[in-house]
C-alpha cells in the first residue's frame, strides 16, 4: 500500500534474549528496562553490556523505558550508559510529559528521545512537533488512524527534521508504511525468545532473514487471518 520504494528493511529486535537475536543476524536491538530503584542504574548497565557483547560494536542499540523513568533518571541513565554507544532512550515519560521531554534532548546527546505510539491521531503529533519534544517518532499504525495518517505524520515529520520509525514497523500494517515513505530503514519486531517464539496470528507475513525483512508485493497488506484462532 502506497507504493514500494524499497524492497527491504533492516529489522531490530525487541526483547532479552540478546545473544539469540544476534545468531539469527540482527543488527539492531532494543532492549524492555523499567525503574523501580537506584539498583536499576547498575542493573540496565549489564543488561546493555550484555546486548553490546553479543551483537557487537558496530550494532544499535536502544532502551524502551515503558513511561518509568523521570528527568533525573534519564539524565543519569545518559551519564551511566554512555559507554555503550545507544541510539535512542523511548518512552522516558508520559505522552502528555512533552516541555519535560524536550527540556531532556540536549542534556542527554549524543542519545536520541524516541516516543509516539500513544498518539492515537495525527494531531498528537503536531503537539510533539510544536513542543519540540522528541527525536524519533515512533506512530502504531494500528493506533493513530492506519496509512492515510501515518502519511501525515511522516510528513510533519519532515517539516521539522525529525526521524520516523514505527512502533511495531515490522508488522506488515508498519512495513508498507516505510517502504513506501521516508521513515527510516528500521522495523521493530518482537522474535520473542528461543523457548517461547510467537504463534502466527497473520499467515504470509514476510519472515526477517539476517536482520532483514522483504518488503511483499502482493495485493493489500498481503496477509490472511490464521483461522486456527478464529
Amino acid at each position: 500500500l502506497g507504493g514500494r520504494d524499497r524492497e527491504q528493511i533492516r529489522a531490530y529486535a525487541t526483547g532479552t534474549d540478546s545473544q539469540w537475536y544476534a545468531e539469527l543476524g540482527f543488527t539492531a536491538h532494543k532492549l524492555p528496562v523499567r525503574w523501580q530503584d537506584e539498583r536499576d542504574y547498575d542493573a540496565t548497565a549489564q543488561l546493555v553490556a550484555q546486548a553490546r557483547s553479543a551483537l557487537g560494536s558496530d550494532a544499535q542499540l536502544m532502551v524502551d523505558c515503558y513511561m518509568s523513568w523521570d528527568a533525573d533518571v534519564t539524565r543519569q541513565m545518559a551519564a551511566h550508559l554512555a559507554p555503550y554507544n545507544l541510539y535512542w532512550f523511548e518512552d522516558v515519560a508520559t505522552p502528555d510529559q512533552l516541555a519535560a521531554q524536550a527540556a531532556l534532548r540536549a542534556d542527554i546527546r549524543p542519545v536520541l528521545l524516541a516516543g509516539g505510539e500513544h498518539e492515537f491521531t495525527h494531531f498528537g503529533f503536531r503537539e510533539i512537533a510544536q513542543a519540540n519534544a522528541l527525536d524519533i517518532w515512533q506512530p502504531d499504525i494500528t493506533w493513530c488512524g492506519g496509512i492515510t495518517a501515518g502519511l501525515r505524520i511522516v510528513d510533519l515529520a519532515q517539516q521539522v527534521g525529525a526521524q520516523v520509525i514505527p512502533h511495531r514497523g515490522g508488522e506488515v500494517w508498519g512495513l508498507h508504511l516505510i517502504a513506501a515513505t521516508e521513515c527510516v530503514d528500521l522495523a521493530e519486531v518482537l522474535p520473542g525468545t528461543r523457548a517461547a517464539q510467537p504463534d502466527p496470528l497473520w499467515l504470509n507475513e514476510p519472515p526477517v532473514v539476517d536482520g532483514v525483512i522483504i518488503v511483499p508485493d502482493t495485493p493489500g497488506f498481503g496477509v490472511v487471518l490464521n483461522e486456527d484462532y478464529v
